[in-house]
């Protein structure tokens, strides 16, 4: 079904859910529109993309924009840099499968898996599960990229990690909650060190062979007449990845290696001043940059279908309806639940859940929803007791980070949807 003269791969609108209350889809459709038409006039974005869902059955998926201010129109297809998502749907996910497997301890201190005597007197009792929860004490962030750029790529990992190592601690393990890009470079050091494989190959082994074991069996809900597809792609724009590059000694300078994409492939982000370039499909994140583009807090890319098709798996495992070695119910209801370790903390394991005030969740999801922001302009929120879902894509630092409206726009559009939901 096409919208506003749209193709149905720009735009489709499954069909009326039972969910939405007494209101006509062509006019949900001019709603949502006029409201993210209005924010790329006021330049909250150059582009977007929305999917919106009640657990696995699709209600609503749009593009809206361009891929660059002035650029061609963004497609459904158009690949997002997912910046901190990355965290919450790689690393956690990884380390959820590997405890699913028995392959790791969430309550062990770093120390059983890093050598003793690189570790301060005053890190030694910082476990995984302050990691995964954000209170191990470690500073939000650090510009290792500085320095580590002056270093050989192949050593780049081990000297981030004795960098991370020597930083001084904002506040002694599990007193405060404070979200920190720290916390999950040192947990994806420890993750490839305990699986012995890098992080896009651990994403492959676990979050991919997940889905594709799900899809194998089981596909998502379109709505009647919906044009269907897997995980592969098919009709469906499901594309979530690292992409790999070579990032040498001069940070301007585009190597060979550097991947070559179709620049309409890929929805642009900020003008870099320290690369001196508009980053298209390239990470945003300066310290995942120095990576070579996988890290364990940043460097995903990927559409609004490939987050639902892992989200609605999840769902499915949360719920009881679906059963694999790679993930457990156990194990993940243990995640997505607040730990308790900080009070009044908002966090859970690896996912984040709605503050009484001021979320960027809006006012209807519940507290036991789960959901991610990434620095880039992109989220997710799942409501874990209705099985709603809003995922929403954006390019907010195109063309500077200095650009905070999506702060005020996120929670607006949320509740704009939630709304009509019962």
């Amino acid at each position: 079904m096409s919208v506003h003269g749209k193709s149905p791969s720009d735009a489709i609108f499954l069909h009326n859910p039972t969910g939405f209350k007494d209101l006509e889809l062509s006019h949900w459709h001019e709603v949502i529109a006029k409201a993210f038409h209005e924010a790329q006039g006021q330049k909250v974005f150059s582009g977007a993309s929305l999917l919106v869902a009640n657990g696995e059955e699709i209600l609503y998926e749009r593009a809206f924009g361009t891929i660059s201010a002035g650029g061609p129109p963004l497609s459904l297809h158009s690949l997002f840099d997912l910046a901190s998502l990355t965290k919450p749907l790689a690393t956690t996910l990884v380390c959820m499968s590997a405890l699913t497997r028995k392959l790791f301890d969430v309550h062990a201190p770093i120390g059983h898996f890093i050598p003793t005597n690189l570790i301060p007197r005053q890190k030694k009792n910082i476990t995984i599960l302050h990691l995964l929860n954000h209170c191990s004490g470690l500073p939000a962030y650090v510009p290792f990229y500085q320095n580590l750029i002056r270093v050989p790529p192949r050593r780049r990992k081990e000297s981030l990690l004795l960098s991370i190592l020597q930083t001084p601690l904002d506040h002694n393990p599990g007193e405060e909650a404070r979200y920190s890009d720290l916390d999950f470079m040192l947990l994806g050091t420890i993750l490839e060190e305990t699986l012995g494989d890098s992080m896009e190959k651990l994403f492959q082994s676990t979050v991919q062979a997940l889905i594709m074991e799900d899809t194998g069996e089981h596909s998502c809900s379109r709505g009647k007449g919906a044009p269907g597809g897997d995980i592969t792609g098919g009709h469906r724009p499901v594309r979530m990845e690292y992409i790999p590059l070579e990032a040498g000694w001069d940070p301007t300078h585009r190597t060979p290696c550097l991947p070559v994409h179709h620049k309409t492939s890929f929805v642009a982000t900020e003008f870099c001043s320290w690369r001196k370039r508009i980053l298209h499909g390239e990470v945003h994140d300066e310290n995942a940059y120095v990576l070579g583009g996988v890290a364990p807090h940043a460097g995903l890319f990927g559409t609004a279908a490939a987050i639902h098709r892992v989200l609605s798996t999840l769902w499915r495992i949360y719920r009881g309806e679906w059963q694999t070695s790679q993930m457990s119910q156990e194990v993940l209801q243990f995640f997505w639940r607040r730990p308790g370790i900080v009070p009044r903390s908002t966090w859970a394991l690896g996912f984040d859940s709605p503050s009484q005030k001021g979320s960027s969740a809006g006012r209807y999801f519940s507290e036991k929803s789960i959901g991610h922001l990434g620095f880039t302009g992109t989220s997710f929120w799942l409501d874990t007791v209705r099985g709603l879902l809003i995922i929403l894509l954006t390019n907010r630092v195109h063309i500077s980070r200095n650009n905070d409206k999506i702060k005020t726009f996120r929670p607006y559009i949320h509740d704009l949807i939630m709304e009509k939901m019962t």
